[in-house]
């Protein structure tokens, strides 16, 4: 079967990750794949440093002429059957270059509508436009479905940049064996983060020596940073590249508390249960169905802080206690979010829009004149 995945997106976030891996898993399948991506640098420099087997071309992204020439070139000389690809813009753009010569298989980003929702008073015409030009699948949105989302332990490269910390500062905050806890947290401001940060502050108090290693993108994370200081966190807080905590990275972090809405906060939960660490999250937010409270981590009320704190002072003291958890976080994972059973089940997605598909065209073909 060959595949042509779609990521137009000219930043190399969590959702962009996941379809490269996709495409990477799905070539060491034996699929014919092929991935365009934006060509951005940003975006560029991570695709072009891993996933081997498959084969990329660049999208430029200066207009959309630019890039329905450069789809629709791909389209033209890969000629797919199915098309993968997240966003309702690039739904949009893969509808008008691909027609009804393939089908469409839409993954939805968590949190994200399970229909094609337009906004604007064109939003029937574009989404009808869509479903009628081709044929789009949606995957499910729900995080807690296990083909909804899955993250690969370390059978696919990820790509990764260095660390903006000094290499001695480095050194120090990731492999000293002093507590420290991981934050993932939204870019914009939310509570969710402001209630973190606070409890990290009164968790500081009974730990002196706590540090408190946040994972993005430096200049995204000033805010972050600001309000952290302004708790009194500014002597604690070292920053890592999302690269690095993606990469499955071994580090000496005791806990991770995660904010990030949408995929990169799914992800970021992930990847914290494979590498056996409780997880701490929202109540209320999409993630609160990956966490089984006090078994494979916490859900942090807003309403009551003292308790995710004194939960977390007890992970941080208790070697037992968090290796028992870290150990179920594991097997939930790997039971509910197997990055082998998630390619198994989006295959299947593929293979039955593309013959579908195929069907259609053949039941509909005009037959010649005898």
């Amino acid at each position: 079967m060959r595949v042509l995945i779609v990521a137009t997106d000219p930043t190399w976030n969590a959702s962009t990750r996941l379809l490269l891996a996709i495409a990477e898993g799905l070539a060491r399948r034996g699929l014919a794949v092929t991935a365009c991506y934006s060509g951005r640098a940003e975006t560029a420099n991570g695709v072009e440093a891993g996933f081997p087997n498959v084969a990329l071309r660049r999208i430029n992204r200066s207009s959309l002429w630019s890039r329905w020439r450069d789809v629709r070139g791909a389209v033209a000389a890969t000629r797919p059957q199915v098309l993968l690809l997240h966003g309702e813009s690039d739904a949009l753009l893969a509808a008008a270059c691909v027609g009804p010569r393939g089908a469409i298989v839409q993954r939805l980003r968590v949190a994200e509508p399970d229909v094609l929702t337009w906004r604007g008073r064109l939003t029937g015409h574009i989404a009808r436009y869509v479903r009628v030009r081709s044929d789009v699948t949606a995957t499910s949105s729900d995080v807690s479905a296990s083909r909804s989302l899955a993250w690969p332990c370390l059978d696919v490269a990820t790509p990764r940049r260095a660390s903006p910390m000094r290499v001695e500062d480095r050194t120090d905050a990731l492999r000293t064996a002093s507590p420290s806890l991981v934050l993932v947290p939204s870019p914009e401001h939310s509570e969710a983060n402001a209630t973190a940060l606070r409890a990290l502050s009164r968790l500081a108090a009974r730990h002196p020596a706590l540090r408190v290693v946040i994972v993005g993108e430096d200049i995204a994370l000033q805010d972050v940073r600001i309000h952290a200081g302004a708790v009194g966190l500014s002597e604690r807080v070292w920053v890592r590249f999302a690269d690095e905590y993606f990469a499955l990275e071994s580090s000496s972090a005791n806990a991770v508390w995660v904010t990030a809405p949408g995929d990169l906060g799914a992800i970021a939960v992930l990847v914290a249960m494979q590498q056996r660490l409780p997880v701490v999250v929202p109540a209320g937010s999409d993630l609160e169905s990956l966490v089984v409270p006090r078994v494979t981590g916490f859900v942090a009320d807003a309403a009551d802080p003292a308790a995710t704190v004194s939960s977390l002072a007890q992970v941080l003291s208790d070697e037992h206690t968090r290796g028992i958890m870290g150990a179920a976080a594991a097997a939930r994972a790997d039971r509910r979010h197997g990055w082998s059973a998630y390619l198994d089940g989006l295959t299947e997605t593929l293979e039955h829009a593309a013959g579908a598909r195929a069907w259609r065209r053949s039941a509909t073909a005009t037959p010649s004149a005898a």
